[in-house]
């Protein structure tokens, strides 16, 4: 069978680094099984290892759920998400996630693109430990249409919103401040799109 058709893969124990795009072009994947010795997801063009690193697991467009073995001392799966073993960090959501999503209030890292290609999620929440959303964390949610933020100090990574349809962003009451990596967040925007921010801070933000 090719790649394509695979529906569960299952890392063996003498597997511990998984490599950027392991897993390319297994779009009918819907079960990842990680086993006890992974400790680590490589990056992309040869950058440096780091622990929010999760581009070679996230974006599996028909994955169901992640599912991690117990003995493994770097990660974790809960409700079918990919985190750290201690569930400070998220890594990815899988693919076929529906609805809305409210990230554990013990989340204070993502991962790039952590939410990538999750096609059926409506809206996701983000605690207050959340102070950085990365880069393209929100690539090819097609149907994602708000993203709620509670941490007083935001800080946007590209490509947020250019490859997404996102419609609203919701700052919470203790919202203080808003950076953005490098354009700002309206030269992002495709000409035909509007993008609401629901302000229910006090705080005053300029979005130009």
């Amino acid at each position: 069978n090719s790649a394509g058709s695979l529906e569960e893969i299952v890392l063996p124990n003498s597997i511990e680094t998984i490599d950027w795009q392991a897993f390319f072009n297994c779009n009918s994947l819907k079960e990842l099984y990680i086993g006890k010795n992974v400790r680590r997801l490589a990056p992309n063009d040869g950058l440096q290892w780091n622990i929010t690193t999760s581009q070679s697991v996230n974006g599996l467009f028909s994955l169901e759920r992640y599912i991690v073995d117990d003995d493994n001392e770097f990660f974790a799966s809960k409700d079918g998400c990919l985190y750290s073993k201690n569930f400070d960090t998220l890594f990815a959501i899988p693919g076929m996630a529906k609805g809305n999503f409210e990230i554990p209030l013990t989340v204070t890292s993502l991962g790039s693109g952590f939410a990538k290609n999750c096609h059926e999620l409506k809206e996701i929440i983000l605690p207050s430990g959340v102070i950085v959303i990365p880069d393209n964390s929100f690539e090819n949610t097609q149907n994602l249409e708000s993203i709620t933020l509670n941490a007083p100090h935001i800080h946007f990574g590209r490509s947020l919103f250019a490859c997404s349809n996102i419609k609203h962003v919701v700052l919470n009451e203790n919202v203080k401040d808003i950076s953005v990596e490098y354009e700002p967040i309206a030269d992002e925007l495709p000409a035909d799109r509007i993008l609401t921010f629901i302000v229910k801070s006090e705080a005053a933000f300029d979005f130009n």
